[in-house]
């Protein structure tokens, strides 16, 4: 595959006291949106059965989309939300976004596919069960990353995740650009099979569940302990955060490992809390100038304020409300 045969390999010497990270590099996601139907359940209905939803709710969403809307939160508002919608739901989606006073300069509609849709089903102890429909979100081309790449330039930020296609490739051309962009990948909600292009990216970040299946792809057999620095051995990836639910998170960054609990809560809807988590670090980073520790924290309070509350875009927390 293309996005494997990389030679040019540039990065930036990046480390949590380097200069080069400044607020005029751009942030740019290239993800989904999606519009999120969302059902209230007492459990999740088996096989064959039929269940009463105790409610129903539509949100805008999509992990691109909170990513963009997190960082947005936290005081970035110059982030470029790149992405393809459908007409139907796509105009409320527009109007959403304009009412709010996110800039959807980047988001583009088409007459081929419907807006993504997820059937998003909560139990009443916030575990959650999903069904996606991708749609708009699948329609991407390497015409669409080369323009996107082309406005780039050193030391802005790249953003995907895989709820488009092609993302493999994108990470590809982007490395290959070889002008030094900061590639962060959250390879969710389902982990890439393209093992070298793992190693392609600045930043990748996963959750518990995500980790160990990456470890059985690289034929590792990992405990939580060992996870971060053996996982990022074997990828060769230079940066990892691996994000353990109510336990917190573990990651190595810039040379150096952290381990920060989780806030405790009592949580309602968990949809979103990983997307927040990312999208807060990144604006810690580049729109805060936090470094790692304190940007790992803020990341992680945001995350665990947005499970008290219902939503997945809509749940993500002002700063000043940390």
């Amino acid at each position: 595959r293309g996005a494997c045969q990389v030679t040019n390999q540039k990065r930036l010497p990046i480390n949590q006291h380097s200069a080069v990270i400044m607020k005029t590099s751009k942030v740019v996601v290239v993800g989904s949106i999606n519009a999120d139907q969302v059902y209230r359940v007492k459990s999740v209905p088996l096989l064959g059965q039929s269940l009463p939803a105790m409610g129903y709710e539509r949100h805008l969403g999509g992990k691109g989309m909170n990513q963009a809307w997190a960082m947005w939160q936290a005081g970035l508002k110059s982030v470029q939300m790149h992405a393809i919608i459908g007409q139907a739901d796509g105009h409320w989606i527009i109007e959403e976004l304009k009412e709010v006073g996110f800039d959807a300069t980047h988001i583009r509609q088409t007459s081929l596919e419907a807006t993504g849709q997820v059937m998003i089903m909560i139990q009443a102890n916030g575990d959650t069960a999903s069904v996606y429909h991708f749609a708009a979100n699948l329609t991407w081309n390497p015409q669409d990353w080369q323009q996107i790449l082309n406005d780039m330039t050193a030391g802005d930020w790249l953003i995907v995740q895989n709820e488009i296609n092609g993302v493999e490739e994108l990470i590809g051309m982007a490395r290959a650009t070889g002008i030094g962009l900061r590639i962060v990948w959250n390879p969710a909600p389902a982990l890439s099979p393209i093992l070298c292009t793992y190693s392609q990216v600045d930043y990748l970040v996963v959750n518990e569940a995500e980790a160990m299946e990456l470890a059985k792809l690289f034929n590792h057999s990992l405990n939580r302990d060992d996870l971060v620095e053996a996982l990022r051995e074997a990828i060769k990836v230079p940066n990892l955060i691996i994000t353990l639910g109510a336990e917190g998170v573990v990651a190595w960054l810039h040379g150096h490992k952290y381990r920060l609990p989780a806030p405790k809560i009592e949580a309602i809807d968990t949809v979103g809390a990983g997307d927040c988590f990312l999208g807060y670090l990144i604006a810690g980073w580049q729109q805060l100038g936090l470094g790692d520790e304190q940007a790992l924290g803020l990341a992680m309070q945001a995350a665990a304020l947005t499970c008290t509350r219902p939503g997945a875009m809509a749940a993500i927390p002002r700063l000043d409300e940390i």
